[in-house]
């Protein structure tokens, strides 16, 4: 590690760390690249999907369902009037303010439902030829495939029970994974063991890959990444406007997270985890 070199011209092209091996992170780069070789492919695959109303159809159909599991409606997701200048302003990670916490004060249902709406719900309906219909999202998702799943853990929210959840956003309702999931065990998977332990609530995003790499092929796990930061986004702005703090977090032992939540972890797998509730005063 060479700290001599460092200087305030850009800490980018200054090798300090020159013994890391990035190999196999600039291999899988190079499979997600889109040149003129792979493109015919891509084209292929995008123009057979294109042209089969069938296979468009199915392709609408982009969220995860629990039947039969109880379910639990939300309130209609609502936002004061802060304006999104206010809230880019505002904005700020908990972890990001030196010595912030979370205070003991709980979060409602109602702040819940308006960040889950405004992030990833349902804002417009567009009738299809097919007789089906897409169901555009308040995230702006590529090819329109929305492969991203949110899962809600409640610590103490009023109106909600503990538990772990799934959001079915075309009802805007939480459905019943479990009954049943004390915050240790979330705990326990992270990295970021204060903001969890006093969280009043969690949302952990996960992906189905083939969702999306179905369509876009190697390159989709870009899109992929590129849907996860626009939702925590949203997340972090609807946050901020309900009154809250929030704070994203990618500190998380991945497989052990993913049997919390009972997805395989290789059809499905977290991607990230997302943090709100009120700023302790100091």
């Amino acid at each position: 590690m060479n700290v001599e070199q460092l200087n305030s011209v850009s800490y980018s092209t200054v090798p300090v760390f020159e013994k890391d091996d990035f190999s196999y992170i600039e291999e899988f780069h190079e499979y997600t690249k889109l040149n003129a070789e792979n493109f015919h492919d891509l084209a292929n695959r995008v123009s057979t999907i294109t042209q089969s109303p069938k296979l468009r159809t199915m392709m609408t159909r982009s969220w995860k369902q629990y039947r039969g599991n109880e379910r639990v409606a939300l309130p209609k997701p609502e936002l004061g009037s802060m304006t999104v200048q206010e809230a880019i302003e505002r904005r700020r990670s908990l972890s990001s303010v030196p010595g912030a916490s979370f205070d003991t004060k709980p979060v409602t249902a109602e702040q819940v439902s308006a960040i889950l709406g405004f992030s990833y719900g349902v804002t417009h309906v567009h009738p299809l030829s097919s007789g089906g219909a897409q169901y555009f999202r308040a995230s702006a998702s590529a090819g329109g495939l929305y492969p991203l799943e949110i899962y809600v853990l409640p610590y103490d929210v009023v109106g909600l029970n503990q538990g772990l959840y799934h959001y079915a956003p075309v009802e805007h309702e939480l459905e019943v994974v479990k009954p049943s999931c004390p915050r240790q065990q979330f705990v326990a998977t992270t990295t970021y063991k204060e903001l969890t332990s006093d969280c009043p609530v969690a949302f952990v995003i996960t992906s189905i890959f083939r969702r999306n790499l179905s369509k876009y092929l190697n390159r989709g796990y870009r899109f992929i990444m590129h849907d996860v930061g626009t939702v925590l986004q949203s997340m972090y702005m609807t946050t901020t406007a309900a009154g809250l703090v929030g704070c994203a977090m990618t500190g998380f032992y991945d497989d052990e997270l993913g049997n919390v939540l009972g997805v395989n972890n290789v059809d499905e797998a977290p991607l990230a985890c997302f943090v709100a509730g009120h700023m302790k005063k100091s």
